[in-house]
């Protein structure tokens, strides 16, 4: 009997870490299913939110240390861990860059074969924060790790292109496979809480059209702009408009509460994390979809607003932009007041253009961005190491 290959995934698994989670945890299903036996090392903060992890796979949680201040994620625990645990596993797969798990596996040797996935972390915008520590750490280590790695996966066109320019050597290593997603039409759909749909129709009452912000509330993420557009759209529209902005905690929380302080209309709603049906019911529910990001790699939420057929105003900044303007399947504007709020507005005004970005974002979905193939593809490229 042929025996169980084992494969780590090392990120800091929570929902306050953004999309690398949310790409583990649709894979991993798959690949338990194929036979592999998967684990994921995270080092993360204590007040944190861990992710769900499919059935079958091992989380292991190990909290930073002091010395996280100066790299992040820095965690003795994980550390000693992995010098003891390494030689079990036959991939190990990286997630991101910038962060002690993202070197730990070159640090240490182990027979394993290493992946890593970008994930947006070379884009410039991402590189320019904290930029003299990312400077630092790329030309003492995580270039020459980089280089060796066995396998550089890169989830969109423009990040296989930066790969491309900084390692042109390297082509055969680079592998292009997109972010995907289960579709909402697949599995049973759970009931959302009573308490979360009383909040939801009570947003709809006061307005006839609601557009919904979902993702990390970081800078990054363009909600600056977002605001300020939107108060823009609301001196026009009134409470005709409503805003739904959801998600973790994050550098920018403080900062948008403070600028809700002076925010002259009702009309924009603030709401923490939401998951598991209280997510399906919200993304069925609202009108449109907007991120208007300075900085992207492959958005988990703006695919999952494709997939629920919304029309969605994305910036130029999202990972996969080049295709949906190909396909005609949302809303592209540049990351910048005037321009975002142009496609608000549009998105509000023509029907008849909402519903054609509504049919082609599912349609793209389907036919490009299901992770059933997409697993099965990256599996492929990792047995071929």
């Amino acid at each position: 009997m042929k025996q169980k290959e084992h494969l780590l995934h090392v990120c800091s698994y929570s929902y306050e870490s953004g999309g690398p989670a949310s790409v583990i945890l649709n894979h991993s299903q798959f690949q338990v299913a194929s036979g592999l036996d998967v684990s994921i090392a995270s080092s993360m903060e204590v007040h944190h939110h861990p992710y769900p992890t499919a059935e079958g796979v091992h989380l292991h949680v190990f909290r930073p240390s002091f010395w996280s201040r100066f790299l992040s994620e820095f965690s003795w625990s994980l550390f000693f861990w992995f010098i003891k645990n390494r030689n079990k596993y036959d991939y190990i797969h990286i997630h991101g860059l910038w962060y002690f798990g993202s070197i730990l596996p070159f640090l240490v040797p182990s027979k394993a074969k290493k992946i890593v996935t970008v994930h947006g972390f070379l884009d410039p915008y991402a590189f320019q924060r904290s930029a003299w520590k990312k400077r630092l750490l790329w030309n003492l280590v995580q270039k020459r790790y980089l280089r060796s790695a066995d396998m550089i996966h890169v989830i969109s066109q423009e990040e296989e292109q930066i790969l491309l320019q900084l390692f042109p050597d390297l082509r055969a290593k680079i592998v292009f496979i997109p972010n995907g997603i289960v579709g909402p039409m697949a599995g049973e759909i759970e009931k959302p809480s009573d308490d979360f749909v009383s909040r939801i129709k009570s947003i709809q009452r006061k307005g006839s059209f609601v557009y919904l912000f979902l993702s990390r509330i970081n800078r990054k993420k363009g909600i600056d702009i977002l605001v300020d557009a939107f108060e823009q759209l609301s001196k026009d529209l009134g409470e005709k408009v409503q805003l739904i902005i959801a998600g973790p905690k994050d550098d920018y929380s403080i900062a948008l509460q403070e600028r809700m302080a002076s925010y002259p209309w009702g009309n924009i709603h603030l709401f923490d994390v939401v998951t598991g049906a209280n997510k399906a019911f919200l993304l069925n529910q609202v009108d449109a979809f907007v991120l208007p990001s300075y900085s992207e790699g492959f958005s988990i939420a703006a695919l999952e607003a494709l997939a629920y057929s919304k029309p969605a105003i994305l910036s130029t900044r999202v990972g996969f932009s080049t295709e949906l303007i190909a396909a005609n399947a949302a809303l592209i504007c540049e990351p910048e007041l005037n321009s975002l709020y142009a496609g608000l507005s549009r998105i509000y005004l023509e029907e008849d253009y909402r519903n054609q970005l509504s049919s082609n974002a599912r349609q793209l979905f389907l036919h490009q961005y299901q992770i059933k193939q997409v697993a099965q593809d990256f599996l492929i490229a990792m047995k071929q190491i």
